[in-house]
């Protein structure tokens, strides 16, 4: 019983018969009764909790610092979390859980690291893969079919990041495709999956005047929908900058350093560009931001194909001024065109329809009054979303009918734009 291969079983199986006794079917059902009422109630403008997932053990007094759902197993999701408030010695500092839907007591797979985790993601073209950004600037490897330490990790040399890692995100295709990272000291990385020894590139941003921007720190990023040679970054000063991935003809790379977004008075905390850019209607130039000022604004990009030959300052098309605290959080709803959700330090996660209202959101909800909700994630079918918390929660709700586009959903927001 204390063979390595009897563990292995053991917990196997118990996760089996643990998923079957969290399955919610009622075995008293009444077959004979109309469930009529009972369907439309589950079919109202309300959102529901479906899942609350937390770990006396391997969560409490941890922050959840990122959240990612499976590409592959859409009953799977990451939660990534740094150093215990008050750890003993052979605690580890990093900690990303995956969570399954149909296992409610503990984590599916538990995942360690000796630095505070500051992002995680799933590799969408390798789903088995996980990818872990920490506070010291190394970024990790688990493989979800071995154990829970690292199978790969950067070294912690003066190539690739020497501050922490806020932000990652996979770009390409499934045959050709890079992990693009960014750490606080301006420095982005591509990397190849399969060789962490060094970054395919590194962009160091520079600004105008040739000086490095070491006081410029990057705090999120974001691609617009199938686009992987440029891309937007948010920073502590809250401005919002345009990047190039390679030299073009017109532009080097790096910062674009003649278009500047400004609107924001503090730290951008979320960027997120709008996720449709296929079909009749593109907006896969607008993006979203939120910031410590309390405030969500909606940006429309300036085209790459024509940079400003002198500095030009692009102000945000809207601003969403609702909330009472800091709003730690945005993101674009993957199936609703006109829809995005925000979370804040005051506990809310508040739905935004902006072809219904373009100031405040449609619904809010206090999802723990004690303690701020740090991320965000939609799952990909839009109907449920994850939240995390600053006391190592994570909670899964169901946004029912709010989550369905109307016919001409599209056709609204483009009339919606052109008011703004």
């Amino acid at each position: 019983m204390q063979t390595e291969g009897f563990k292995d079983f053991f917990d196997y199986s118990t996760k089996i018969v643990e998923r079957a006794l969290d399955e919610p079917y009622d075995i008293m059902i009444d077959y004979r009764v109309d469930n009529t009422i009972e369907d439309n109630k589950a079919n109202d403008n309300t959102l529901k909790l479906v899942q609350s997932f937390f770990s006396e053990e391997w969560t409490k007094d941890r922050t959840v610092t990122d959240i990612d759902w499976s590409p592959e197993f859409s009953e799977l999701m990451l939660g990534s979390y740094n150093k215990k408030k008050q750890s003993l010695i052979t605690d580890p500092y990093g900690v990303c859980c995956i969570w399954n839907l149909h296992l409610q007591g503990r984590p599916e797979f538990i995942f360690q690291t000796q630095s505070d985790i500051t992002s995680a993601c799933f590799s969408k073209f390798h789903p088995k893969l996980v990818i872990g950004g920490t506070y010291s600037g190394q970024i990790v490897l688990w493989d979800m079919r071995t154990k829970s330490l690292p199978v790969q990790k950067t070294p912690l040399t003066v190539t690739g990041h020497a501050h922490p890692i806020y932000k990652m995100q996979m770009v390409g295709t499934q045959n050709s495709n890079n992990l693009i990272s960014a750490s606080s000291d301006g420095i982005v990385c591509s990397w190849q999956l399969d060789m962490l020894t060094q970054p395919q590139e590194i962009i160091e941003l520079v600004s105008s005047s040739n000086d490095k921007i070491s006081d410029i720190a990057i705090t999120t990023f974001d691609f617009p929908d199938n686009e992987i040679s440029s891309f937007w970054i948010g920073t502590e000063e809250g401005r919002v900058h345009q990047v190039n991935r390679y030299e073009r003809a017109d532009s080097k790379a790096g910062l674009n350093a003649t278009d500047r977004y400004e609107g924001h008075g503090g730290i951008i905390t979320g960027l997120s560009f709008h996720p449709q850019s296929a079909g009749s209607y593109n907006f896969s130039n607008l993006f979203l931001t939120s910031s410590i000022d309390w405030t969500v604004k909606l940006w429309r990009t300036k085209s790459t194909l024509k940079p400003s030959i002198k500095e030009e300052i692009i102000q945000p098309i809207c601003s969403f001024d609702y909330a009472n605290d800091y709003v730690l959080d945005v993101e674009w709803s993957p199936v609703h065109p006109a829809m995005f959700a925000s979370v804040d330090g005051d506990g809310q996660l508040n739905i935004f329809n902006i072809n219904q209202d373009q100031e405040m959101p449609i619904y809010s909800m206090t999802v723990d009054p004690n303690h701020s909700l740090n991320k965000l994630k939609w799952h990909k079918d839009g109907k449920k979303i994850s939240v995390g918390s600053s006391d190592g929660h994570i909670y899964v709700y169901d946004i029912g009918d709010l989550s369905i586009p109307s016919t001409d959903e599209n056709g609204t927001l483009q009339k919606t734009l052109q008011e703004l």
